[in-house]
């Protein structure tokens, strides 16, 4: 059973990253630039229903809550 809370005092409404540092210090750079590796990942689902679509179909049952 899911029971509905109000949200915890500075609970964070998103997340950033900045890699500035790793990128200057280390020389860090991703092999995958983020348009493209998106769109890679949009394209997995896609081609893989076999491996979500079980959980969609269960419904709410176990699934995590959606705020």
């Amino acid at each position: 059973m899911v029971r509905r809370v109000a949200d915890r005092k500075g609970h964070d409404l998103r997340y950033a990253l900045d890699d500035s540092k790793i990128r200057a210090e280390l020389g860090y750079e991703p092999r995958v630039d983020f348009a493209t590796g998106l769109a890679d990942t949009v394209r997995w689902y896609q081609d893989n229903p076999r491996w979500w679509k079980p959980l969609k179909d269960a419904g709410a049952e176990g699934a995590p809550c959606a705020s």
